[in-house]
């Protein structure tokens, strides 16, 4: 047998949920420099949640812990807005998409 460097990447969708993702070979999907372009507070938050971003444009969206989808939105580079307030209680995942590289983030939504 060879030594054969391929690599595959699997993404399964469902309207409204948060798309699951299986890569093979290295690393496809989390990129660390991602999450250190990334700075989000408060959290816990109430009401608005702020995220600074440090990268071209992306996209953010956010989802309940059952996987469905609650906002998707923009992510422009430097300050960034979101209206939390009319959200259940509850913990979230911030997803975090740029040039098909993702990171997420829980937030703790608190009343």
């Amino acid at each position: 047998f060879r030594n054969v460097d391929h690599a595959f990447r699997i993404v399964i969708t469902a309207p409204g949920y948060i798309p699951y993702q299986y890569s093979s070979g290295p690393a496809l999907g989390l990129d660390e420099s991602l999450a250190s372009a990334l700075e989000i507070f408060p959290n816990p938050v109430k009401d608005r949640l702020l995220i600074n971003w440090g990268l071209e444009e992306g996209s953010m969206a956010l989802y309940d812990l059952s996987g469905r989808l609650h906002q998707e939105h923009s992510l422009y580079p430097g300050s960034n807005e979101l209206d939390v307030e009319a959200l259940p209680d509850g913990l979230y995942l911030l997803r975090v998409e740029y040039q098909g590289q993702y990171t997420q983030e829980k937030i703790l939504k608190q009343p």
